[in-house]
């Protein structure tokens, strides 16, 4: 009877997981069939399901299961909230894809895969007894070389076990004495770092507790300083009076030959600083995760070691033979403050692989308005090696650039906030070729919670932990953004299924149905695993690697899948992600249109193997072998061509004097959230008229807009200054005149820009001058002038009124945009677009909305006129502060900055504000903290930091009784706009142009192929905290093609790599070569580019007749017949830091008839061309025409 029973209980259960299958997921063990390079299966049938996931009820799967943290426990240990790990991997051969789940104070279990979706818990049968051990990290992992998975398993407080497996799924203990240490180890890796065959192991080392669980500490004074002694010694530190908690050295554990492991050590060479210096100590960090992975593509495996709190993430670069050298900061300048966990793939599929890091920024308004919100946290407590990277309390993303370097643009990417992140992967999940990216997060206790915690400063001593207020669980839903193909990602979390709110601490990757995709397994906290189906139908194939000698899985082997059209490639690797291990196989998305791709695997030893004939829906394994492997190097699909860059840097012999130390302009108005005036160099350019070469002349200090003009023997500048009452003003006249000792009468001064040409066609230059952003008032700011020149010098008309309303001015420039023969005129500026004045026979009239410009309003940095599309008119280009800044998630409608003086004491408050499309109107942008700096009153009004969080900009401007005044931006992208007659279209420039900011730039045909091409003057890094620095750029070279659009050069194809901030460009030919040559002041130096264009151009130099004789400002030139060649304009004023009219650098002229000149009064002349090779052509209006 009780066998009768038996038999109808498992019939029972059997039909019950049968009659669960999802569709597409029935019981499919792979069959095998043996090709010359390896094997191949047909995968399961992924049915037509919609991608993302289907959420398994673990339960139902037979996994019973939770990870628990009691609070008493907890509050023990703090460290152990980072949570327990999982890993998946085949153990016992049967084809399935098993779980290993870590528990802290619960048993550690194995649940075997079934089949259908079914499970059956094998903990007790594999020999692995693991409760209440305070497991953590897990992998499962070849070790010895037999070809099953063995199982690593960190242990709080005691260190790394080991268990190794017999085939089957049965276990035994065989850890090695060096694996154990009284530690709190988190994450682990495998790969071979000596190139010896054989994996080694690196154990991310946290802390075994933390003195936030109330660890009793002992103090003393040794020679007049307090110091830490006893067990806590080496991890906390007494600096400016107040306790530093560091972590724990890592483990790097070498395999030997023998099959045991020694532990290497920090400080006897084999780890050097970014400098090549030796580490004097062991480096005492709070890591989290770990991955052993060829970052730089040069067949070493390299270490990136992911840190939490005050240490810098550690990218250790594989210098040959297993000795490592940390990147530098300008490799890698940026990294994550509370940086939990890492991934590596080529996101944007340009062969190289790119990084992120997650940290704890929420993706929530009310939660980021209640959190502590510190951008970039205090460092200068921090050891010298870690002073050169700044940290930042966000997500980061690091786009491989190819040569060492990296360029951060999670903000671009849409990237930079995933809530309180522990688990991080990279996953094609739509298979479209193009890897999303997916965060787990979450915490059982939110410490960032600022009214908690204000609250419990407050408190009564011996109160706080227990009977004080108690920090909150954060539940957020985990998410999924998908990658859109452009290095842009869209939250699909909801849409995917993939928004689950249990405290999810680790997740691990692999096929648990044998379709090809890849299902997830996340470990929570406090609650039962997510098992996720990953539901994708499109096609697809799997690749799985049978590596040589120890290393059976391929580790550190690159495969590499291609068709016509796509390439993709991915590194095999072991562990890695946070506490967890996937299973060792890739999937690759197969175009639907293609019928057979090939498989190239580069192995650890460099040598490949090929596979061809691939077909959709199938699992193919590699092996490596003398019968199917090659000596040959594998194609460097990264490979450089051998073209020399467009430039190549020389001594300049330029040395800037040393920029006096400025007060940043939020110390002045504390409203301001980034820099609106920069102090820089000015200069000019002088040209040998007898070697025709160009020299930069420095003219001393000034602001960014500050290029002096030198006319003959005049020199004009323009200062604007705010007086003792506040009141703003501004003057422009010949350099001797303005000084600031004679006209400054007030604590703040700042020079102006200002613009140069004959407006009204009466022989003289006339003059914008623009009123720059000035703090204590800003965003408002004083009138702008325009100023008409006679014999006695420069005077206002009232015909001038039109510039009254303009201010907040950068840049400006004179040009004749609608080909009338007069000069037109643009004005950058912030809180506007860029403002376009038409000459109306020397009236300047207000063209901006019909010129359709009004909907671009940006904080708009420079302007450069050039013929972007070879049509024969005048384009623009203006720079901005890109995309890569924290506003871009809010230019979906706009960014407002609402002010008002709320004290009267003459400095205006502000805050800065978004649209909420749901509740249809605008909140702040910070939170009370940052909020009640500016404001010194609103804490009267708003005592917590929810009731603040809670209230749009109209509540808290009523509670505060301030009217509403505003100003606001649509935009922040560099754009170029087209000239199309009466209407300029706008084009944003390439997306590598918006990785920064654009501080200045020029057009010039660089490469004199008869385009006009830009350069941009790149980054910020003086921003206060809020903003953070804007580094993305190296100062980029957008080669044109002549029709309006451009191509990015990387910085090997441009020969220029600057990772400072470069302020302003000047264009001349310092070596008289007939090439364009580049002077760019980065930083504190003046960097000189040698342009090594293949063709050789000639030089240019006009003469008009008049007064205007010595300048030729708004001639227009265009080589005519042939091919189609843009028009140039002669430009001087004080923000054009381009060519001017002592000499343009022209393109050769070959099948070209003549040359075409439009002279600053409309007169036009044709001059022919020799049929001898050009040197220069010197051209006076109307007469002389000097060759040679």
């Amino acid at each position: 009877m009780c066998i009768v029973n038996r038999c109808w209980h498992f019939l029972i259960v059997s039909f019950y997981f049968l009659s669960e299958i999802p569709q597409g997921s029935a019981q499919h063990a792979l069959k095998w069939s043996n090709l010359s390079a390896g094997r191949v299966a047909v995968l399961a049938s992924a049915g037509s399901g919609k991608p993302g996931f289907e959420l398994m009820e673990a339960k139902q799967l037979g996994i019973e299961f939770v990870t628990e943290l009691a609070d008493p426990i907890f509050r023990l240990n703090h460290n152990l909230a980072n949570g327990a790990g999982v890993a998946l991997g085949d153990v016992n051969a049967d084809g399935f894809c098993d779980i290993f789940l870590a528990s802290l104070t619960g048993t550690c279990r194995l649940y075997l895969n079934q089949g259908n979706w079914k499970f059956i818990d094998y903990t007790a049968p594999s020999g692995i007894r693991l409760t209440r051990s305070l497991a953590t990290g897990v992998m499962l992992e070849d070790i010895d070389g037999d070809g099953d998975l063995d199982l690593f398993v960190n242990l709080n407080g005691t260190g790394t076990r080991l268990w190794l497996n017999n085939g089957k799924g049965v276990f035994k203990h065989a850890t090695p004495k060096a694996f154990l240490s009284r530690t709190g180890p988190n994450s682990m890796a495998l790969g071979d770092v000596n190139g010896d065959h054989l994996l080694d192991l690196f154990v991310a080392n946290y802390g075994e507790n933390t003195m936030r669980s109330g660890a009793s500490i002992n103090v003393k004074t040794v020679r007049g300083r307090p110091m830490v002694t006893g067990r806590w010694r080496n991890r906390i530190k007494i600096i400016g009076g107040e306790l530093i908690e560091q972590g724990e050295p890592n483990h790097l554990l070498l395999q030997t030959k023998a099959g045991g492991f020694d532990r290497a050590s920090w400080t006897d060479g084999r780890f050097v600083d970014f400098n090549g210096k030796p580490l004097k100590d062991d480096l005492w960090d709070m890591s989290l995760s770990v991955r052993m992975q060829d970052l730089d593509q040069d067949g070493l495996t390299d270490i990136y070691v992911s840190n939490d709190f005050q240490a810098a993430d550690r990218a250790w670069m594989n210098q040959g033979k297993g000795r490592f050298k940390l990147i530098s900061p300008e490799g890698m300048p940026l990294s994550s403050h509370y940086s939990m966990a890492i991934d590596v793939a080529d996101l944007n599929r340009d062969g190289w692989d790119d990084l992120m890091t997650v940290d704890m920024l929420s993706r929530f308004h009310h939660l980021r308005m209640t959190q502590m919100s510190i951008m970039s946290p205090d460092q200068t407590h921090l050891a010298a090696l870690d002073q050169n990277t700044l940290q930042v309390r966000r997500n980061t993303l690091q786009i491989n650039r190819g040569n060492g370097t990296y360029a951060e643009i999670a903000r671009f990417a849409g990237l930079d906030a995933g809530d309180w992140a522990w688990a991080l992967a990279f996953l094609d999940v739509d298979l479209d070729g193009w890897d999303d990216v997916l965060i787990c997060n979450g915490h059982i206790m939110d410490t960032q919670d600022m009214d908690i915690f204000e609250r419990r400063k407050s408190a009564p001593s011996g109160a706080k932990r227990k009977s004080g207020p108690q920090y909150p669980v954060l539940k957020t839903p985990n998410v999924a953004f998908k990658n859109m193909g452009n290095l842009h990602f869209e939250s699909t979390g909801d849409k995917w299924g993939f928004n689950h709110t249990a405290v999810s601490n680790s997740l691990a990757l692999g096929d648990l149905d044998n379709d090809g995709d890849l299902d997830i397994v996340v470990n929570c906290l406090n609650g039962a695993p997510l098992v996720y189906r990953n539901t994708a139908s499109e096609p697809r194939i799997a690749v799985k690697l049978r590596g040589q000698g120890k290393n059976t899985s391929g580790i550190g082997a690159r495969i590499a899948f291609r068709t016509s059209t796509t390439k993709d490639s991915r590194e095999m690797i072991a562990g890695g992600r946070f506490l967890s291990d996937d299973q060792n196989i890739k999937t690759f998305a197969f175009p639907e249109d293609y019928d057979s791709g090939v498989i190239r695997v580069r192995w650890p030893d460099g040598s490949f193997s090929e596979m061809n004939g691939i077909k959709a829906g199938s699992i193919y394994e590699i092996v490596a072998g003398p019968s199917n492997t090659n000596s040959r190097p594998i194609p460097d699909q990264n490979k450089t061509t051998s073209n020399k860059p467009l430039f190549v840097e020389k001594e300049s012999n330029l040395h800037p004097p040393n920029l006096s130390s400025v007060r940043p302009d939020w110390e002045w108005q504390p409203a301001i959230n980034r820099a609106i005036t920069r102090q820089m160099i000015s200069a000019t350019l002088q040209m040998d008229q007898a070697q025709l070469k160009d020299t930069l002349i420095m003219r001393g200090l000034n602001h960014r807009s500050s290029f002096e003009l030198q006319s003959d023997s005049l020199s004009y500048k323009a200062l604007a200054w705010r007086d003792a009452a506040g009141k703003v003003h501004l003057v422009f006249g010949p350099k001797s005149e303005i000084t600031s000792e004679t006209q400054v009468t007030g604590p703040l001064s700042k020079s102006a820009p200002f613009a140069l040409a004959d407006v009204n066609r009466d022989g003289y230059l006339d003059a914008f001058v623009g009123m720059p952003p000035m703090p204590l008032e800003y965003p408002l700011s004083g009138e702008s002038q325009l100023l008409f020149g006679n014999k006695g010098g420069f005077q206002r008309k009232d015909s001038s009124d039109i510039m009254d309303d303009i201010g907040n001015v950068h840049d400006s420039a004179f040009a004749d945009f609608d080909g009338d023969g007069w000069v037109d005129l643009i004005v950058a500026s912030e809180w506007a677009p860029v403002r376009y004045f038409k000459n109306d026979k020397g009236l300047l009239v207000e063209q901006t909305d019909a010129s359709g410009l009004s909907s671009y309003k940006g904080w708009w940095n420079a302007v450069s006129v050039f013929d972007a599309d070879n049509d024969g008119d005048l384009d623009f280009v203006a720079a901005n502060w890109g995309k890569n800044t924290r506003y871009q998630k809010y230019l979906h409608h706009a960014v407002r900055h609402y002010f008002a003086d709320s004290n009267l004491d003459g400095v205006l408050e502000g805050l800065e504000a978004w649209y909420d499309e749901k509740r249809k109107t605008w909140f702040p942008i910070d939170g009370l903290g940052r909020t009640e700096k500016v404001f010194p009153l609103i804490r009267n009004v708003y005592q917590t930091h929810g009731s603040f969080a809670k209230d749009s900009v109209n509540e808290i401007f009523e509670k505060l009784s301030l009217p509403l005044k505003h100003v606001e931006i649509s935009t922040l992208d560099s754009m170029l706009f087209i000239n199309h007659g009466n209407k300029f279209k706008a084009t944003p420039l390439p997306a590598t142009a918006q990785w920064s900011i654009t501080n200045d730039l020029v057009a010039c045909d660089f490469d004199l192929d008869g385009n006009m091409d830009l350069f941009l003057c790149q980054n910020d890094l003086d921003g206060p905290e809020q903003m953070g620095v804007i580094d993305a750029g190296t100062g980029l070279v957008l080669r044109g093609k002549g029709d309006g659009t451009f191509t990015a050069l990387t910085s090997g194809e441009s020969g220029i790599d600057l990772s400072s901030m470069q302020s302003a460009v000047w264009v001349g030919d310092a070596n008289g070569d007939a090439r364009p040559d580049l002077w760019v002041h980065a930083n504190d130096t003046i960097r000189l580019f040698h342009g090594q264009s293949t063709r050789k151009g000639w030089r240019l130099t006009c003469e008009p007749k008049g007064l205007n004789a010595s300048s030729a400002v708004g001639a227009k030139i265009q080589i005519r017949g042939g091919i189609s060649q843009p028009v140039r304009s002669i430009h001087l004023d004080d923000g054009q830091s381009g060519q001017s009219g002592n000499g343009i650098i022209m393109p050769p002229v070959k099948g070209a008839e003549c040359l075409w000149i439009q002279w600053p009064n409309g007169d036009e002349q044709s001059i022919s061309f020799p049929s001898n090779a050009l040197r220069k052509i010197h051209v006076i209006q109307g007469g002389k025409v000097d060759i040679n």
